[in-house]
C-alpha cells in the first residue's frame, strides 16, 4: 500500500496496516519515513515532495515495479 504524506497522525495509520500490507511511505520528511519505516515489517520510505510534479511521477514510476531489495541500494 503508497501511503501519501505520512505525519504525525499518518503513522498510526502505517502502524494499524503495517500487520497486513507491505508499506510504501512517501513524503517530504526523509528523517521522518525512514525512521518509521524501519520500524515495521516491509515497510520502506521514499522521500517525495508531492506538490512537486516531476518529483511525484518519478516516485510512482519507482513504486510501479517495486522490487524493495533495489531500493534500498538507490
Amino acid at each position: 500500500a503508497h501511503v501519501v504524506g505520512v505525519g504525525e497522525a499518518g503513522q498510526a495509520v502505517c502502524r494499524q496496516w503495517s500487520d497486513c500490507y507491505k508499506l510504501i511511505l512517501i513524503a517530504r520528511s526523509k528523517e521522518f519515513i525512514t525512521a518509521l519505516a524501519d520500524e515495521l515489517p516491509d515497510a520502506h520510505a521514499l522521500p517525495c515532495d508531492v506538490a512537486d510534479r516531476h518529483a511525484w511521477g518519478a516516485t510512482l514510476c519507482r513504486t510501479r515495479y517495486w522490487k524493495p531489495a533495489l531500493a534500498e541500494d538507490s
